[in-house]
């Protein structure tokens, strides 16, 4: 089993300078049947002691107390959760979902895939993940931007993000670390389809212009960007997996 810390920040977005935070986010917590596991509106009213704590051992920023955030502490069997990030009041504004393992407890499985669906452009509306990587050893990570890949799966009931493109950071740098538009003209085109396969993820057509990148990286923080080359708002889910050795 895996003790997990999940939060939802909107009004703790705006002491970083983030504009539009959503006001009042809800968290909630479904198993891959969409069985409701939990659910939360107001951090500091659901043990707030023990969240902090909590907060402190995975090294997230403090909440405020008393503070219309929301976070969980929860522990989940080995499968696929998705979390959902909804405002608690019908309002709208900018959130940011965190997922951090707990070191406390029984730590029986780990995190091994992220994945999140958003809406992007040309003009400067972006989906950015955020992950870090522990340990002192460099682990290989598979990251994907897709959008067209996502008729596969919808048939045609998404306006999906037609060109997405995937620039890799690492955290305190402006530099791109790398970047891809084309999984099929990636420089180990040929090795992504391979651990894409190794690790799960569906499998992408060869004249889609979903966005991928396979590399190995150091011990630290990372974002990846997906934007879209052309101008129309589309759907583009990303993708993050651990690749095992």
């Amino acid at each position: 089993r895996s003790p997990l810390v999940i939060r939802a920040v909107g009004p703790g977005l705006t002491g970083f300078g983030v504009g539009g935070a959503l006001a009042r986010p809800e968290i909630r917590l479904v198993d891959g049947g969409g069985r409701e596991l939990a659910r939360n509106a107001a951090w500091s009213a659901d043990g707030a002691p023990a969240l902090t704590s909590a907060f402190t051992r995975v090294g997230a920023f403090p909440l405020a107390a008393g503070s219309a955030d929301a976070a969980l502490l929860t522990t989940v069997d080995p499968g696929g959760y998705t979390v959902l990030l909804q405002p608690a009041d019908g309002g709208a504004g900018v959130a940011l979902a965190e997922i951090y393992e707990d070191p406390a407890g029984d730590r029986g499985g780990r995190i091994t895939n992220l994945s999140t669906r958003g809406t992007v452009d040309h003009q400067g509306r972006s989906l950015i993940g955020g992950f870090v990587i522990s340990g002192s050893l460099p682990k290989t990570v598979l990251i994907r931007a897709v959008g067209p890949g996502l008729d596969t799966l919808a048939r045609g009931a998404l306006d999906i993000a037609v060109d997405p493109t995937l620039t890799l950071y690492k955290s305190g740098s402006s530099e791109a670390l790398d970047f891809n538009q084309d999984h099929l003209f990636a420089r180990n085109f040929r090795r992504i389809r391979a651990e894409s396969a190794r690790v799960g993820a569906f499998s992408l057509p060869n004249t889609s212009r979903d966005a991928a990148l396979l590399l190995s990286l150091e011990p630290g923080g990372y974002t990846a960007v997906v934007s879209n080359e052309d101008p129309r708002l589309g759907v583009v889910l990303l993708e993050i997996y651990e690749v095992p050795p």
